[in-house]
């Protein structure tokens, strides 16, 4: 499942952000964000939504996917991240 946002309803209370146990929500500026490599797809952030405006929908093949590879990606890079450090402590 992947959570589905209506821009136009949204009145910016971010109690959704609030809520999320992973972080998967954001007010940036005049806007949620939402990441779906985060997103463990609960439901909370629906039920917390006073104007309605956040679903749950089934996600297909290719999203699943892509988000995948995003996560892949971000994991890479932290690993990568870490090796650099641990090498610059040492010298």
């Amino acid at each position: 499942m992947a959570v589905k946002i209506n821009y136009e309803g949204c009145i910016l209370c971010a109690g959704c952000a609030a809520v999320c146990p992973k972080s998967a929500l954001e007010l940036v500026g005049t806007r949620i964000e939402h990441y779906p490599e985060k997103c463990i797809s609960c439901g909370i952030c629906v039920k917390a939504c006073p104007a309605n405006v956040i679903s749950l929908v089934k996600e297909s093949k290719q999203a699943l996917t892509e988000a995948k590879k995003i996560k892949k990606s971000k994991m890479k890079t932290k690993k990568r991240n870490k090796k650099t450090k641990k090498a610059k402590k040492k010298k």
